[in-house]
């Protein structure tokens, strides 16, 4: 008797577990071939890949095979084929799967800004956050108040999420917390990137105060301070005087100030000397400063002198001159005289800038002879007056 020749069903296959797989699972595939005489029989390959060996375990009724596999990133999009033959086909039979493997992404959440770091109040800032990789993509959330999302222009890749958000800052946005959360099925919990917002504002301009204000006796202390209020970062303070070597400032930093100070004992040379500081902040195209002119008082040079005019004696009849002079001091010391009879002489040309000058004149008549004329000097550094007589000697006939 002739064997009779049965036609079976074409393969199927079935994934266990269904659908999309995670990375390092483990996946059987089962192709089966239904009825048929003689069994058919099947053969295993996966596209890109060498062919996988089949474990056969025939029933009765059907041919199955099954193979395994761990789930890995390469596998996903793979197409896994069984091909079945029977004699009562003309040709192969087959039946595929593709595979769909669900993978980390290949880094977690990474933030950049542009510009980069810090940025001035006013400008505008905008915050990226990127992950790669990973099957499905990743979602993100953004917590950053008062940021907006930016709309995307071009086309989004294909390996990778990406989103931003943008803001004009201001100085509250200094030291702002921005956290852009990222979201895959494998990843549990969440991944996050954090990032700070560094913005440099202005601060005040510099403004300087000195102790004791106003003219400073010569030999006391001098302290000098200028504060800088506000800014971000604290400004920076040098100080400079007019005519001398840089003056050295000690810093006392506060919260909300730059602070800088400095000292000198007055002098007579500090007299009119201009201390300035200066303050330098990223915010500023240029420097700024603030200057102070320093007022010193000091002692004259010389007591009172007096000096007559002509040359004593003087005969009766003719015109006496009698001229006081102190040269130094600030400020220029003053001078009264006491000598009945004499009026002041009104100079005519300029008074010089380093001395006072006082002069008085009379025709002197023969009362005038022993006559005793006091030229008396006063100067807030002078505890005591300075007087200077000078006796008057008149010729007569």
């Amino acid at each position: 008797m002739l064997p009779i020749t049965d036609s079976p069903s074409s393969p199927s296959i079935s994934q266990i577990p269904q659908g999309s797989v995670d990375e390092n699972d483990l996946i059987v595939l089962t192709c089966e071939i239904i009825g048929g005489n003689p069994p058919a029989t099947i053969v295993w390959t996966c596209s890109g890949t060498s062919p996988v060996n089949n474990t056969g375990i025939p029933p009765t009724n059907k041919t199955v095979s099954s193979v395994q596999l761990t789930a890995a990133k390469i596998h996903d999009g793979q197409v896994c084929t069984c091909t079945g033959s029977h004699l009562a086909w003309t040709q192969p039979q087959s039946s595929s799967i593709t595979l769909q493997i669900r993978y980390s992404p290949t880094s977690s959440p990474d933030i950049k800004q542009i510009p980069s770091q810090p940025v001035i109040e006013g400008n505008k800032v905008t915050l990226t956050c990127e992950i790669s990789g990973g099957n499905p993509l990743p979602t993100m959330t953004w917590q950053c108040d008062n940021f907006a999302n930016v709309v995307p222009v071009d086309l989004p890749p294909a390996n990778r999420v990406v989103s931003s958000i943008e803001r004009v800052v201001t100085r509250l946005d200094n030291g702002k917390i921005c956290i852009c959360i990222g979201q895959h099925p494998l990843w549990t919990p969440d991944k996050q990137a954090t990032h700070i917002v560094i913005v440099y504002y202005l601060p005040a301009s510099p403004s300087i105060t000195q102790i004791p204000q106003g003219s400073v006796d010569e030999k006391e202390l001098i302290t000098l301070t200028c504060e800088i209020i506000g800014g971000n970062p604290p400004a920076t303070i040098v100080w400079q005087c007019s005519g001398t070597s840089l003056v050295n400032p000690t810093g006392i930093p506060t919260t909300n100030k730059t602070v800088s100070s400095v000292q000198l004992t007055a002098a007579k040379i500090h007299d009119g000397q201009v201390c300035t500081c200066t303050g330098s902040h990223p915010a500023w195209t240029q420097t700024v400063s603030s200057s102070i002119t320093l007022q010193i008082r000091y002692v004259p040079t010389s007591f009172p002198v007096v000096t007559q005019t002509p040359i004593a004696p003087v005969s009766e009849g003719n015109k006496l001159t009698l001229t006081c002079e102190i040269s130094g001091g600030n400020p220029l010391p003053t001078i009264a005289w006491d000598c009945n009879g004499f009026t002041k002489v009104i100079l005519t040309e300029v008074p010089p800038t380093d001395k006072v000058v006082s002069s008085i004149e009379r025709v002197v008549t023969r009362l005038d002879n022993g006559k005793r004329c006091i030229c008396t000097g006063h100067h807030p550094l002078w505890t005591l007056e300075w007087k200077v007589e000078h006796a008057l000697i008149v010729y007569c006939k």
